[in-house]
């Protein structure tokens, strides 16, 4: 599973703990040498909190039928509950390419964005 997914999981389960939980997030992420993982887990838990139930798609162009049928079939493999009219298509004309899905905790993020991110942090 994605990194910045775990992690927004653990913020959330972390809040009912008290005053020190988010310290105590941020510094399980700077132990583990993944801060610059925020803004995503930024987004994600963003995503999570405001649209619970829906799947969105995310592309930097608008995906023909073709394409939303078989990112449906995909998904009706793995989640017998996912209907046809509860998959939101969204565009980000701010992203270099690919697709990202999110359906309910899962996260595929199979953006160039994601993978030019995931490259440098190998890199450095």
């Amino acid at each position: 599973m994605d990194k910045a997914v775990n992690y927004s999981k653990a913020f959330l389960a972390s809040l009912p703990g008290g005053q020190g939980s988010v310290k105590n997030f941020l510094a399980l992420l700077r132990k583990h040498g993944d801060l610059y993982l925020l803004p995503r887990i930024l987004r994600h838990l963003e995503q999570t909190l405001s649209q619970k139930g829906e799947t969105v798609i995310t592309s930097r162009f608008p995906l023909d039928e073709k394409t939303k049928q078989e990112i449906f079939d995909f998904l009706k493999s793995k989640w017998s509950d996912v209907k046809e009219k509860d998959i939101v298509y969204k565009t980000n004309p701010e992203l270099l390419g690919g697709v990202s899905i999110r359906h309910k905790d899962f996260l595929f993020d199979a953006t160039l964005d994601s993978a030019l991110q995931n490259l440098k942090h190998t890199l450095a």
